[in-house]
């Protein structure tokens, strides 16, 4: 009995920690024509988009950074029944702090509405630094990993090693990480592109789109040094390079050739532990085109009819076949009467 008491006790204790830690705004809003409800997480604020349907297994993506910037995947993937899930942690850079956050409405997310234990990750540009500091600490809590132009070490941006440098950004960055120098900053071993091992193991896929001519985050610097390594590890990864790019964003901000793909990415790799749902493997009265081909062209028919006595009985059985004659009266039918009538106990 005793036993019983503390583990409801804890169960309470954890309950009453997670309320003080978020609260729902209740904020009448929408997201595309969908219902969007607001959150407040250690005084961060979030939202969770709801579809108007969800799928079996209730699915959802997960934004880093950036949350109106090419969203017509995020908007494809809601419609067709994800949830989708967004925390402001700008300037924190996929820091301590941000992770706390990010810990906190994962937990409120999948107890509160229920939805898959594992999600899929989207960062686009410095999003890549929240994303794999977040999937690297919960591997098993990952379904498929999406990135758009993604910073996977910060030595390149914002630092700058042969990109753009951002010196707001940088010094940002070192106070949010507690680094007191560009050379403590410099000696970090937990970059995006370290410890991929855990990731990798768990077979976490993983989709980067990149600009080849992006100057701001290079690609060779970035996405090609964790893809070579997670490969390595063996990872499954997926590069899309993209020839196209925004004008004045020096090739960083890239023109999606396909959303649609990264959908279908997403979507696959969400499913795979999912529930099975039979009607996605039900076609109704797809038979019926065959049997109608096979009267037109090789006029003939083979109908039996199966049941009970409502089939052995002539009315509904009879006013069938005179249907098929009528309307088919080129063909020659041959009907089975195999109904067979309840004859009690």
């Amino acid at each position: 009995m005793k036993i019983k008491i503390l583990s409801i006790g804890f169960i309470l204790t954890s309950c009453f920690a997670m309320s003080q830690k978020v609260q729902v705004k209740n904020e009448a809003s929408t997201w595309k024509g969908f219902i969007k409800e607001k959150l407040l997480i250690e005084g961060k604020n979030a939202y969770i988009v709801k579809p108007k349907k969800a799928i079996v297994g209730n699915p959802w993506l997960w934004r880093a950074r950036f949350p109106n910037y090419q969203t017509v995947a995020d908007s494809i993937l809601v419609s067709e029944g994800f949830h989708l899930v967004y925390i402001n942690t700008n300037n924190e850079y996929g820091g301590p702090t941000a992770m706390r956050a990010w810990d906190n409405l994962y937990d409120y997310i999948t107890q509160e509405y229920k939805l898959s234990k594992k999600v899929a990750l989207v960062g686009v540009s410095r999003g890549g630094l929240f994303i794999y500091s977040w999937a690297k600490r919960n591997p098993e809590k990952v379904a498929c990993i999406y990135a758009d132009s993604p910073v996977c070490d910060f030595k390149s941006w914002p630092m700058g090693q042969n990109g753009k440098h951002s010196i707001n950004d940088w010094n940002r960055l070192k106070k949010v990480y507690g680094f007191n120098s560009d050379e403590e900053a410099m000696a970090y071993t937990n970059n995006p592109i370290d410890n991929l091992e855990a990731l990798a193991k768990a077979k976490v896929p993983i989709l980067h789109m990149i600009g080849l001519q992006d100057k701001t985050v290079p690609y060779k610097e970035n996405t090609m040094i964790l893809v070579k390594r997670y490969i390595e590890l063996g990872g499954t990864a997926t590069v899309v390079a993209c020839s196209q790019s925004k004008e004045g964003s020096n090739g960083h901000h890239i023109i999606l050739e396909s959303p649609q793909y990264v959908a279908n990415f997403i979507k696959y790799h969400s499913l795979q532990d999912a529930p099975s749902n039979a009607l996605n493997y039900h076609n109704m009265g797809v038979g019926q085109q065959n049997s109608r081909l096979r009267f037109d062209i090789n006029k003939q028919g083979h109908i039996a009819f199966l049941g009970d006595s409502i089939t052995h009985d002539g009315g509904w059985r009879n006013s069938l076949m005179t249907y098929f004659n009528q309307h088919f009266p080129d063909t020659k039918f041959e009907f089975i009467l195999s109904g067979i009538p309840y004859i009690g106990k």
